[in-house]
């Protein structure tokens, strides 16, 4: 969990170090967007069908 939070909080200075170099707003993409919304659950329903009908039982 220290892991999490330590990864979080050195994602928020560099992103806060970097918006103050580059003031200009930053135009997002639908594409992005998708790709955000969509690719988390489609990764892990790949991977449940890839590993969790494949259990055999010894």
């Amino acid at each position: 969990m220290m892991l999490t939070w330590g990864l979080a909080f050195l994602l928020s200075i560099g992103l806060r170090v970097w918006g103050q170099y580059h003031p200009d707003p930053f135009g997002v993409q639908p594409f992005l967007i998708g790709l955000l919304l969509f690719s988390p659950s489609l990764l892990l329903g790949i991977w449940l069908l890839g590993t969790g009908f494949n259990r055999t039982d010894s």
